[in-house]
């Protein structure tokens, strides 16, 4: 948790498998957390009211979203902490997919540092296709050394693209740390 800094704006980039993925990780600190979600999931209103005091941000995600990106933005010129989910929806068995090049492209237009996070378990714990959560499960969130990238407004996809695969491959190294230091 040492590497999320306490001030100043902040990417942390997590893999997503759960429910519970959003507030596992904006209940670990005092500061304010902003989230990214589905904006199909804002539709009933005690959902919505859920995801708004959770300060989760509507998003399409079936595609590139401006609106979005300027509220993420915004966000972090506010020095704030957004919290993005690059693989962009839930991993059906909790495997680490590939991200969409959106990470890539805030990281490169705002030079803001990314903290990698990985969620160890979360997939088990409230599974993609259960309605309810499954009580007992040990989940465990694991941040990473912030990654800097340097500020541009001239970039191209696949400088996204490959800023995004760096970033989900960060990700990937603390699971497999994880994995070599406790199984599974």
């Amino acid at each position: 948790m040492e590497n999320v800094p306490r001030q100043g704006p902040a990417i942390i980039a997590c893999n997503h498998s759960s429910y519970v993925d959003p507030p596992l990780v904006g209940c670990l600190f005092k500061r304010k957390f902003w989230f990214m979600a589905r904006k199909t999931l804002f539709k009933g209103k005690i959902i919505k009211r859920y995801l708004e005091a959770i300060h989760a941000m509507p998003i399409d995600n079936k595609g590139s979203d401006i609106g979005a990106l300027k509220l993420i933005l915004k966000k972090l010129k506010k020095c704030e902490v957004v919290v993005i989910f690059p693989e962009g929806t839930r991993s059906p068995d909790g495997t680490i997919r590939e991200a969409r090049q959106g990470i890539g492209a805030i990281a490169l237009k705002t030079g803001v540092p990314v903290i990698p996070a990985y969620i160890h378990n979360a997939n088990k714990a409230w599974p993609k296709n259960s309605k309810f959560p499954k009580f007992g499960v040990k989940v465990k969130v694991f941040f990473g050394n912030p990654i800097t990238f340097s500020q541009s407004n001239s970039y191209s996809k696949e400088d996204s693209r490959e800023i995004a695969t760096r970033i989900m491959d960060s990700i990937k190294f603390l699971r497999e740390k994880e994995v070599k230091k406790h199984g599974t």
